[in-house]
Formats: structure tokens, C-alpha cells, sequence
């Protein structure tokens, strides 16, 4: 029904895939503003908008992702748009809350330049994108979990100032907890609250190119993949939709392993 009373739909929602299964079945485009821990494409555009408008390029680029990783919806899918443009990838989080296997292995596949890292600081000269996130409450089951990494790393005026490039970046898909210290904030480090409102342009492109107000000269880079359907449920991952909805039970079928076509977690 909510394709009758609209011309896009516009869809966050709490269960993995749940866009993307959305966009079989409607007539209307669907845009994904994040569905639940697996992906959020629109935050994306306009984190990329903001490197290259800022940074100049997003060619080449050596970005830091810190926090909350195997959660972070953001941090999968900038990683995943980076993968195009080349760069180099530190991956900045307590074990227990890493940059999933499935991320890496897409990594290793494409000959991607990545480092799992534990701190923030010995890296700061190196790269030109520093990512913070917030350690996300309600994506543990455990609350024990949660406090055990809960606020681990924080970063402020005498952590970063003199201690990194001149022309880092530090971006935020916001809202942030405690990760930033308000003192960074009139830095010229802090790009977040414009990253924020690079949002505004960027959505409205989104819009525009949806519904066929403006054409993409962008040259399109399409990867093909073979895709299986199963009768049965297939994707092990409790949170995703193929065990809240009847879909088809898509699987995406690689090199280097076998991937549920709607949340993207690998299938053992």
C-alpha cells in the first residue's frame, strides 16, 4: 500500500535486507536509509560528497574506521564504496566488535590494502580520514557485552592536534555519545556536523535521479553475480529477512564463498 501513496519510499528499518527485499515486490524506487546492522547506501553518498569535497579526491584514499565496526551499518557500506576508488582500509575496534569476516574476505578477493587495529593512535600520521563511531547500545543482546567496550576510544583536542596530517579529516555518521570531545568541534579536523548537512544536496540528488528528474553521467560499475534461489531458508543470520518474510532465499554464489543476496552475511 505505500507504494500508492507515494513516489519513492524511503525505508529505515530494524530488519537486515529488509530494503532490498522491499524492492522486489514494489513498484515505486526504494531507498535504503539503513536497515538494521547490515548496510546504510545514503550515508555513504554523502560521506563520499564530503572526502571529495574536502580531501579533493576519493581516489587513493587511506581512511581509519573507529568504534563500533561489526554494527556499524556505515562502516560496511563506505567500505564497500571505497573498494572502487582503491585506498587503504585500518580497521580500528576491540575484537569482539571487528569489521566482519565477510567484509575482509570481499577485501582479500579484490587485493585491498586493510589493517586490523586495536588503537587509533599509532596511525594518525598516516591516514587522511579518521571515522569515528559510537559503540551502539542497542545492537547487543548483551548488555555485559556492551559495557565491556563501551567507550573505549575517545579522542579530543590533546589526542588528535599535532598528532596527525594537516589536512585529516575526522567524519561522524552521528549522533555521537562520548567518542568526540565537544572541544574539537571549532577544529579544522571536525568536518561532521558539514558532513551532516552535505546530507541535504546529496538526498536531494538521490530523489532527483529516482525519479527521473536528472540522468547520472557517472560511468556505472556493475559487478555480475550469480545468484541461486532455495525453497527452504538458507541464511543463518537470525536478524535478517529472509526469516521474517517469504522471499525467494536468494543466495549470491562467489569465489570464495556463498552469501545471503539480502543481508550479505556469508552462508557456512
Amino acid at each position: 500500500m505505500v507504494e500508492a501513496y507515494s513516489d519513492i519510499i524511503v525505508m529505515r528499518h530494524y530488519i537486515e535486507g529488509a530494503a532490498k527485499f522491499a524492492s522486489e515486490i514494489s513498484k515505486n524506487p526504494v531507498i535504503n536509509a539503513g536497515d538494521g546492522a547490515n548496510e546504510h547506501p545514503s550515508q555513504t553518498l554523502l560521506d563520499l560528497f564530503t572526502i571529495k569535497k574536502e580531501i579533493g579526491r576519493i581516489e587513493n584514499i587511506k581512511i581509519a574506521f573507529v568504534g563500533d565496526l561489526k554494527y556499524g551499518r556505515t562502516v560496511h557500506s563506505l567500505t564497500k564504496a571505497l573498494e572502487m576508488f582503491g585506498g587503504e582500509f585500518y580497521f580500528v575496534a576491540p575484537e569482539s566488535i571487528q569489521i566482519p569476516e565477510y567484509i575482509t574476505k570481499e577485501l582479500d578477493e579484490k587485493g585491498m590494502k586493510y589493517h586490523i587495529c586495536s588503537e587509533y593512535e599509532p596511525i594518525l600520521k598516516e591516514v587522511d580520514v579518521l571515522y569515528m563511531t559510537r559503540i551502539q547500545r542497542e545492537r547487543f543482546d548483551d548488555i555485559e557485552e556492551y559495557n565491556k567496550v563501551s567507550g573505549v576510544y575517545k579522542i579530543s583536542k590533546d589526542t588528535i592536534l599535532n598528532k596527525c596530517q594537516e589536512h585529516m579529516i575526522i567524519l561522524h555518521p552521528l549522533p555521537r555519545v562520548d567518542e568526540i570531545n565537544i572541544d574539537l568541534d571549532d577544529t579544522k579536523h571536525a568536518l561532521y556536523f558539514k558532513q551532516a548537512a552535505n546530507g541535504v544536496p546529496t538526498r536531494e540528488a538521490m530523489y532527483a535521479l529516482a525519479l527521473g528528474l536528472k540522468n547520472s553521467t557517472a560511468p556505472r560499475k556493475e559487478e555480475k553475480e550469480e545468484v541461486e534461489e532455495h525453497f527452504l531458508t538458507v541464511c543463518k543470520n537470525p536478524k535478517c529477512v529472509t526469516h521474517f518474510e517469504e522471499t525467494e532465499n536468494k543466495v549470491v554464489v562467489k569465489d570464495y564463498g556463498t552469501f545471503c543476496y539480502y543481508c550479505g552475511k556469508e552462508i557456512k
